[in-house]
């Protein structure tokens, strides 16, 4: 029977009770359901361009950039990531902005009609017989932001592949160019237990004689060797651009490790100098400018990158709370996040304090071994639900520490670090988008307090 909500918390209720599981890879329901919606984006002939961007970290950074070139721009501009902090709304943005509950509801209402073919009219009862394709609800709100897309006919769509990039519901699309930030072992439960293998089924989103761009230095031979098979037209960093830190410059002395970066592109052969901020990768900077150059004829200039940086609003990467003094919250949850992580945690001030909480298929032996190695206290916190990871597993992982700590709640362990520390030092609070969404609700109730 088809479901008709009145707010957006029926329909997430609703839409995450509808399929046994929470991921099941597979494009057949999606292309199913988007044929039936009429989906231009899928067809290839949304009315402007289209850019997918998939990897192991970086993709909704870099999602997050493009979108500030496209506004600077004055593009219309609409954009899909996952997941959320805060509400679902953050998903799906348009103009920069998350769009409202009621266009939300329009589009599940579409999609859940569009579930529902039906098969014949039974002629005794006078009552049509349907037949109903499940969707995950990855499945689910992804059609529903493509339906929102075809709603607002942006000039430029920006999505975020959500897990992998062959079997990913997001592949159904015809993007007009395609993005890998990285590539590392994440998600081994499902995309490959080797580099090879999860190379493989993220540039997989590739198409034939569509540019696909490298993001990263460490790419396996595989990744290239399925760019030619699917004959797509590749670039990379380090070959059609390149950044790199500035560390004799003046400002470097004020700035951290990736403070302030040199970009080349390809075009004109033109040099681009800006401040990359703490909270973004340089090599994602410099990718969304090549992107935006090459492929969107965006004019971009060092004023540009700095205006975009500073307007940029990351939450949860390595996202500062002023309020708290030197506290920053971080969704780094795979060992290449966190390496890049430790590199951010030797620029702060001293002592650091870590509060950690990750989901279980995240714990890998090696996973915390970056940070393993600073002179730093843990803090160790149970994380709710029958995915998170109980302190006592995590605290498993570690050799050595000042201190370790472990508590029942990321709450606890926060409120824990804070009052150890009385404003003195470094907090960062990291491990998973749950860790920093619950991190963030309990400083917003103790700055009320």
């Amino acid at each position: 029977m088809r479901f008709s909500g009145n707010s957006l918390a029926q329909w997430t209720d609703y839409i995450e009770a509808q399929h046994p599981s929470t991921i099941e890879l597979g494009l057949d329901r999606m292309s199913v359901v988007a044929t039936r919606l009429a989906l231009p984006a899928t067809k290839g002939t949304a009315t402007g361009k289209v850019i997918l961007v998939a990897g192991s970290n970086g993709k909704g950074t870099s999602i997050a950039i493009l979108e500030q070139f496209s506004l600077l721009q004055k593009c219309s501009t609409f954009s899909y990531t996952s997941p959320h902090i805060h509400s679902f709304n953050e998903r799906i943005r348009y103009m920069g902005k998350p769009v409202e509950d009621l266009l939300l509801i329009k589009a599940f209402n579409a999609v859940e009609n569009a579930r529902f073919f039906s098969v014949k009219l039974n002629q005794d009862q006078k009552t049509a017989e349907f037949e109903e394709t499940p969707l995950t609800f990855f499945e689910f709100t992804t059609l529903a932001a493509m339906w929102i897309e075809d709603y607002f006919k942006p000039e430029i769509s920006l999505y975020e592949v959500g897990l992998g990039g062959r079997l990913d519901a997001t592949n159904i699309l015809q993007p007009d160019a395609c993005l890998i930030s990285s590539i590392s072992l994440d998600h081994t439960d499902w995309l490959g237990e080797t580099i090879d293998e999860i190379a493989y089924e993220k540039v997989s989103i590739a198409r034939k004689d569509t540019p696909i761009v490298f993001g990263d230095f460490d790419f396996p031979d595989k990744a290239y060797q399925q760019v030619e098979e699917l004959k797509a037209n590749l670039y990379k960093i380090g070959k059609h651009f390149s950044i790199q830190a500035l560390k004799s410059h003046e400002k470097t002395s004020k700035a951290n490790l990736f403070k302030y970066c040199l970009c080349r592109t390809t075009q004109n052969n033109e040099e681009l100098t800006f401040d990359c901020p703490t909270s973004v990768h340089p090599y994602n900077l410099a990718s969304a400018c090549f992107i935006s150059q090459q492929f969107l004829n965006f004019k971009i200039d060092s004023a540009m990158v700095e205006k975009a940086s500073k307007q940029l609003f990351l939450p949860g990467r390595f996202q500062a709370m002023p309020q708290f003094g030197q506290v920053y919250l971080d969704v780094s949850h795979n060992l290449q996040a966190i390496e890049e992580l430790q590199k951010r945690i030797l620029t702060l001030k001293q002592p650091v304090r870590l509060v950690c909480g990750m989901l279980k298929d995240k714990i890998k032996t090696n996973i915390l071994a970056p940070l393993d190695k600073l002179h730093v206290d843990w803090y160790l916190a149970d994380l709710p639900s029958s995915r998170g990871a109980t302190s006592t597993e995590l605290n498993q992982l570690l050799t050595r520490g000042t201190m370790v700590s472990c508590y029942p709640s990321i709450e606890k362990a926060l409120d824990s670090a804070l009052e150890d520390g009385n404003g003195w030092g470094s907090i960062v609070v990291f491990g998973s988008f749950i860790t920093v969404e619950l991190a963030e609700k309990y400083l917003a109730r103790r700055r009320k307090i």
